[in-house]
């Protein structure tokens, strides 16, 4: 597992416990998962500079492309659930996770339903697995896009980073909020 990778995700894990208690567990999975497809990401990118020869290899890359397509539909549900409660509540922040939602819905939506998803009717209704050197495991959703699953991770990351389940907090105290900038 990349622990660096872990890191980032904190800040975040501890963000979404004001929407609800357990989403602390669903993100801290989604954490673990992401720092160990990144730590594995590193090894699919090196699988382009030699021939994968044994069935092990196979198997190997298989298991991290199944894996990492179950990420994403997991990550867009918790997502999906997270704006939807964001909505409920009429909060500031709802733009961001909108989104954020349809970024995922151009890969879950082929990845799940095999079909193109409802906003982007023009985009593939199959999501093409590829590799991008530096990123591991991205799919081709239309001509000429590419999505990397670690680019939506990192989107996650920062929006659940950047959450504020009470506003603006700093703005009831201007002589910290100075300190910020």
């Amino acid at each position: 597992m990349d622990k660096k990778r872990y890191q980032e995700w904190t800040i975040g894990m501890m963000s979404v416990q004001g929407v609800h208690m357990w989403m602390y567990e669903v993100v801290k999975g989604l954490a673990r998962i992401d720092a160990k497809l990144v730590d594995e990401d590193k090894w699919v990118s090196s699988v382009l500079d030699w021939n994968i020869q044994s069935s092990e290899d196979v198997d190997r890359l298989s298991d991290h492309l199944t894996i990492s397509g179950l990420w994403v539909m997991g990550a867009y549900e918790f997502v999906r659930t997270f704006r939807q409660r964001l909505k409920n509540n009429k909060h500031y922040q709802l733009a961001i996770f909108k989104d954020l939602v349809e970024k995922y819905e151009k890969v879950r939506i082929p990845l799940a339903k095999l079909e193109a998803p409802r906003n982007f009717p023009e985009l593939s209704v199959i999501a093409r697995p590829a590799i991008q050197v530096g990123y591991g495991i991205c799919w081709k959703v239309g001509e000429g896009e590419f999505i990397t699953r670690r680019e939506l991770a990192d989107a996650l990351i920062i929006a659940i980073s950047q959450y504020r389940h009470y506003g603006d907090v700093l703005s009831f105290f201007p002589e910290l909020k100075k300190l910020e900038e």
